[in-house]
């Protein structure tokens, strides 16, 4: 399966299971509904871990509900982060933040309460991985550190060693499903990705 598959089909996950859940409450998940067991995060007193839409506010006490400002909000999927989080500042600036089973892991962007970008930093599994870029407030590039696995360093001196690298980093998010999941048969949607 290819990345443009995979991105398709997460999705279609993504878009049943938000219609899914918008026709199921009409309640809303805050931060404080939620509490953490061994990794995962639940509601709190259930025993299934939480998969929903959740949003965290910077008055969680207020009582005109409608005009709280939201801190941060984004997704769990089987108690894990996942998806895009984004987290609202106080001045305007914001940071969005993409997870994979409950670790960071593409390019965090960060942005200045103009709107431009202030940050681009890249993670995989949870580690800075890759280019960490800084901007000025006229989108000029300030500084750049390359980080490998969480340490800094220099980059790769050419295209191959960046190709070289991409490909270790699918083996090893290969590696990281496989021994939280187990190998899996490919599910119905997967063979229909393939068809188209």
């Amino acid at each position: 399966m290819n990345i443009y598959q995979q991105k398709i089909l997460r999705s279609i996950i993504v878009l049943l299971f938000t219609a899914f859940a918008l026709s199921g409450c009409n309640d809303e998940i805050t931060m404080d509904d939620l509490e953490t067991r061994h990794g995962r995060a639940y509601v709190k007193g259930s025993k299934v871990p939480f998969e929903g839409q959740v949003f965290d506010y910077y008055d969680t006490n207020a009582e005109d509900k409608e005009n709280r400002k939201v801190f941060r909000e984004g997704f769990y999927v089987d108690g894990f982060k996942s998806e895009k989080w984004t987290t609202y500042k106080w001045s305007g600036a914001k940071v969005e933040t993409p997870y994979k089973f409950g670790r960071k892991e593409g390019i965090e962007k960060t942005f200045f309460s103009t709107g431009g970008p202030a940050r681009e930093q890249r993670f995989f599994d949870g580690r800075p991985h890759g280019n960490d870029i800084h901007f000025n407030r006229q989108r000029e590039i300030t500084k750049t550190i390359f980080y490998r696995n969480g340490t800094p360093g220099a980059p790769p001196p050419d295209r191959k060693a960046e190709i070289k690298l991409a490909e270790e980093e699918e083996i090893a998010a290969q590696k990281r499903n496989e021994r939280l999941f187990g190998k899996r048969k490919k599910s119905w949607i997967e063979h229909a990705l393939e068809i188209l």
